[in-house]
């Protein structure tokens, strides 16, 4: 049997407007254009959680977050847990990876491998600025070699060494450590999965090569959303806010720009290296025969209704992602599919792909659904009617008291047909009370008409709610139960 190869080109915290294809007017971002005119763009996918490790856990394992039981950002994936690379491998597959993994605390994975991740290769990189000691760190190996000297400086200053150099700069790294990969895997009998991962353009926002500034239209830059003000906002919202540890980034309006101009210039960096990557298939002849994703683990605020990066807040610039598929063989040019679509629905996807039996993915993913069919059979339909985003007490910043500690909020999103339903419930402590935001993004696609208490879709609110109700007595046993009786009465439908 001939199996397809597999690349996933993979950033971190990339909004899913952030790209020409999307319609981004400040993006400069040629390469990952054409890579969605030669496949297929999906216009609607989301993350199953808006903070990086739940994220990655669930696109790795298959998993939601209950499934696989990593709630928040410092978490550890268990090691029953079989992420799907591993499956993979029992294909005979060649697994790689380059980059960032994170299903579990960086704290963990600079000192520890999780036995189950798959990779033969595992040249692992989490942040270029941290963890440089690691022994799982290949980018500050290359760097011993290719320059001492900004190594020993990334080892003192950390993320205050600002811009790095192109030539030194983690993203290239990564681009060259795959493109090695692609290099001998040509003419190989084993298909191969690589997955290149890098941690731009994730904040501090400033540590793009310089002149790739010069590559974004200043005038185009878009400004934020306007906030509500705060009477309008639900109160989990305003503590993500208040405590994230990024909240001294939404100042004022000119470091918001400097923040989208670097955002953007770290995104055409990136779209530059993974051109290379790219050309790379192709000059090497295996481009026909590999499956190519590009995605991100969630989105970034970058100032929108005043919030910054992400956390328990499900806007559109936070929870909607990039994804884009090219599969030659299978999946027509300039396809576009419009239907609902999450991360961890990518493992089913390549594990299928892969001919894993469908017993082995239903054992291992049962909430991961195949995107195949939707993307390669005219006409098949979406595999979703909804989309599920949770968040558990995921976030990590200062209290008043600035001790660190976990933000107490607990909430989910539901997304039906043009509908985004964000509930913040009881998490059990009687400090938060359930209340909510309801948009109809057709009409409303930058989220500034809140209609939660508009009695004209009080129908729709109180049957989205059902569904998030029962998808938390089914997914977590009731875990964050709330009733009728600890709703608000316009929430609950009473008069």
């Amino acid at each position: 049997m001939t199996l397809p190869n597999i690349l996933i080109l993979m950033t971190d915290q990339q909004r899913w407007d952030s790209l020409g294809i999307y319609g981004a007017p400040e993006a400069n971002t040629p390469n990952l254009d054409r890579l969605a005119k030669q496949g297929a763009r999906f216009t609607r996918c989301y993350c199953n959680n808006p903070i990086c490790t739940p994220s990655r856990a669930s696109l790795l394992t298959g998993g939601e977050l209950p499934d696989h039981g990593v709630m928040r950002l410092e978490d550890v994936l268990d090691d029953s847990k079989m992420m799907f690379p591993e499956l993979l491998r029992h294909q005979g597959y060649r697994t790689a990876l380059f980059g960032k993994q994170h299903v579990s605390s960086r704290m963990v994975e600079h000192h520890r491998r999780h036995p189950l991740d798959g990779f033969e290769i595992y040249d692992w990189c989490h942040e270029p600025a941290i963890h440089t000691d690691s022994p799982y760190n290949a980018y500050a190996r290359w760097l011993q070699k290719k320059a001492p000297a900004f190594l020993a400086e990334l080892g003192q200053r950390g993320r205050g060494v600002g811009h790095f150099p192109s030539a030194h700069h983690a993203t290239r790294w990564t681009a060259e450590a795959t493109m090695d990969f692609l290099k001998d895997q040509a003419g190989q009998p084993r298909p191969f999965f690589c997955m290149a991962s890098v941690f731009d353009p994730h904040d501090p926002y400033d540590d793009y090569p310089l002149e790739y500034a010069e590559r974004i239209p200043h005038d185009r830059i878009r400004e934020p959303v306007p906030a509500s003000g705060d009477d309008k906002m639900p109160a989990g919202i305003i503590l993500e806010r208040e405590w994230c540890y990024m909240k001294k980034k939404a100042k004022d309006a000119k470091s918001i720009r400097q923040a989208r101009l670097g955002y953007h210039a770290s995104i055409a960096f990136i779209d530059e290296q993974f051109g290379r990557i790219l050309d790379c298939l192709e000059t090497t002849g295996q481009a026909d025969n590999t499956i190519v994703i590009f995605t991100s683990d969630h989105g970034d605020m970058l100032g929108d209704h005043g919030l910054m990066a992400k956390g328990a807040f499900f806007y559109e610039p936070c929870t909607h992602v990039p994804l884009l598929m090219r599969w030659p063989a299978k999946i027509a040019a300039g396809t576009e599919l419009d239907g609902l679509v999450q991360l961890n629905d990518i493992a089913a996807t390549l594990t299928e792909a892969a001919q894993v039996p469908a017993s082995v993915r239903e054992q291992y993913m049962p909430s991961s659904l195949s995107l195949l069919p939707y993307v390669t059979v005219p006409d098949a339909g979406p595999v979703r009617d909804t989309a599920i985003c949770a968040y558990r007490h995921t976030g990590y910043g200062s209290g008043p008291d600035g001790v660190g500690t976990y933000i107490p909020v607990s909430a989910t999103m539901l997304r039906q047909g043009d509908y985004k339903l964000c509930l913040y419930h009881d998490d059990g402590t009687g400090e938060i009370a359930a209340e909510g935001q309801l948009f109809d993004l057709a009409e409303d696609p930058e989220e500034r008409n809140d209609l939660w208490e508009s009695p004209a879709h009080l129908a729709i609110k109180q049957g989205m709610i059902r569904l998030i109700e029962n998808w938390i007595d089914v997914r977590e046993g009731g875990l964050t139960r709330f009733s009728s009786d600890s709703l608000p009465r316009h929430l609950s439908g009473s008069a």
